[in-house]
């Protein structure tokens, strides 16, 4: 089943199996049961004020509104009576709120009318008035967590649904917000984790990340309009023990939340996080880019940038090690005094742009070519040993600061040779930003941005977009080819570009892009070796918009499993 919500005021459910497949053979809407017949249309209460715009005559330009303008996710959950499959959705521009369905047996469902959404659970939220909710913006993620789990080894927890609370709420703080999913009410009776970030601001699309593999949520990441990154720590069994991660107090005063970084600039789009690269390196690397799109006053803008941050708390005393404040211009972190280093920065990463065709528009960007590989830890001198014992410290265990810079974290005693905590490159064309999701695929971080043209209000807007993939350990062009630059649809060594100075003479040796640029895109999908771009059309006036499928690096995807045999 395809899930779709639309600007009609619904969200729409769609067959997607084929009906001449015996086996999928449904008897749908009153016996068509054809591929793409309509199962059912649910209409959120919370626009049902506006609907009565949609039958103006005069609807249309700076009157038009938006209603379930969010996608959908759906997830298979255990319950107390079975398993039961739930979708969560919002409404983006279209309202303040969320809304579940209990859609079990919707793929069986072989009634004469299509599915009865009339026996199910549907739920709403908020039900009354929430001054933390906005706009919702988020979207919503159905995840197993450890809330009420036996023990360790149970994964028996609770279900859960997590959303960032959007923008424009009454309140202007940035809050995590926490769901039953059977019901929609508000975990613990009180749902929220706030981060005490206030002034027009509002929390972005959560990441869950789940550290151990073993399918339950550890940890959440989340960026906010007033450009900080922040770590929610979900990893006990008791919901009073959820909090932010960073804090600037061993009691995790409310007073003293932190963020792991403040790059400056709003996030409005979810990152990606994968594994420090760095053998035996603790922590993530956390992927995104700054930049938002909610007005017209958005399409001019400037000074945005993708980054690459290390999130290195993963002892006992690194909850209070968050990297502080990041100013871009003077490529410098007002690191807090807890950790001992203070020579620790970003790699500033160099961008290039390649017309391949000499048509003079630039065709290839090639990101890190001047610029040495990240400085993660500079001095790794032998463990020292307490003099009383004449044993090594245990550093996940001691709470010495003299002991940081033995402990796989950025550290550097030289100011010329400064330790960094990640990359970072900016982006470099007119009103460029990044609106879209971070994707991590086999070592390479996808990363669309958008350079809008400025336009008259309510007339649409073009532009052009940079599609790029990036080594996620450097930030810089990849080892491989991941774009076909010569359009024979294989990636191989003759994939490269030749970047020239003023004068149009080669520098350096020829090498592989970095990102590619399109028409202004406005969804990517990922599958196995190719990348399906959604081109909006008032950008393409000429092809009318749609879809282009470029050739990517291939990646594996599913799961791998073994059965083990005694003889």
């Amino acid at each position: 089943v395809i899930y779709v919500g639309a600007n009609d005021g619904m969200l729409h459910a769609f067959r997607a199996k084929d009906p001449s497949n015996a086996s999928t053979s449904q008897n749908f809407n009153g016996g068509s049961g054809k591929l793409g017949d309509e199962i059912f249309a649910y209409i959120p209460s919370m626009v049902h004020g506006n609907l009565a715009d949609l039958g103006d005559t005069s609807y249309e330009g700076c009157r038009h509104k938006y209603f379930v303008d969010l996608t959908p996710y759906a997830a298979e959950i255990t319950t107390s009576s079975g398993t039961a499959t739930y979708l969560v959705g919002g409404l983006g521009k279209g309202g303040k709120g969320y809304y579940g369905i209990d859609i079990s047996g919707i793929d069986q469902d072989t009634s004469a009318n299509g599915f009865d959404l009339t026996t199910k659970t549907i739920w709403e939220y908020p039900t009354t008035d929430d001054t933390d909710m906005g706009y919702s913006f988020s979207r919503a993620w159905i995840v197993r967590s450890h809330l009420n789990e036996t023990d360790e080894y149970s994964k028996d927890g609770d279900w859960i649904v997590l959303f960032g609370n959007g923008y424009g709420s009454q309140n202007g703080e940035a809050v995590l917000y926490i769901l039953n999913p059977t019901d929609g009410s508000l975990i613990g009776n009180v749902g929220k984790i706030k981060t005490g970030a206030v002034g027009c601001n509002g929390l972005s699309t959560p990441a869950p990340v789940d550290t151990n593999s073993d399918g339950i949520v550890d940890y959440i990441f989340a960026g906010d309009l007033q450009g900080n990154m922040w770590k929610f720590d979900l990893t006990s069994s008791s919901f009073s023990d959820w909090k932010v991660y960073y804090n600037a107090s061993d009691s995790y005063a409310d007073a003293s939340r932190k963020p792991l970084i403040n790059v400056g600039k709003p996030i409005s789009t979810m990152p990606d996080i994968t594994k420090h690269c760095g053998t035996g390196y603790p922590g993530s690397l956390v992927v995104f880019g700054t930049g938002k799109l909610l007005s017209v006053d958005d399409i001019s803008t400037s000074g945005h940038a993708v980054y690459g941050i290390w999130d290195f708390g993963s002892d006992e005393k690194d909850p209070t090690e968050f990297l502080g404040s990041f100013d871009s211009a003077a490529t410098t972190i007002a690191a807090p005094s807890n950790i001992t280093s203070a020579n620790i920065t970003l790699n500033q990463l160099s961008v290039d742009a390649v017309d391949v065709d000499s048509d003079g528009e630039d065709d290839y960007r090639v990101i890190g070519r001047t610029t040495d590989p990240p400085n993660w830890n500079p001095q790794d001198d032998s463990l020292p040993t307490d003099s009383s014992t004449g044993e090594y410290f245990n550093l996940l265990k001691e709470d010495n600061s003299s002991l940081d810079k033995y402990n796989k974290n950025p550290y550097s005693d030289d100011a010329s040779k400064p330790a960094h905590a990640g990359w970072f490159f900016e982006l470099t064309d007119t009103n460029e930003r990044v609106i879209l999701d971070t994707r991590i695929r086999s070592g390479l971080a996808y990363i669309v941005t958008a350079a809008l043209n400025d336009i008259a209000e309510c007339s649409g807007f073009s532009g052009t977009s940079w599609v790029h993939a990036l080594d996620v350990c450097t930030g810089a062009e990849p080892e491989n080819a991941v774009w076909s630059t010569n359009n024979d649809s294989v990636l191989d060594e003759n994939d490269v570009v030749q970047v020239l100075d003023a004068n149009d003479d080669p520098v350096g040796d020829p090498v592989y892009a970095s990102a590619i640029k399109k028409n202004l895109v406005v969804g990517i999908t990922l599958i196995s070796d190719k990348a399906i771009l959604s081109v909006d059309e008032d950008s393409t006036p000429d092809a009318g918009g749609g879809i282009e499928v470029e050739d990517t690096l291939f990646f594996e995807a599913g799961f791998l499993y073994w059965n083990h045999r005694d003889n």
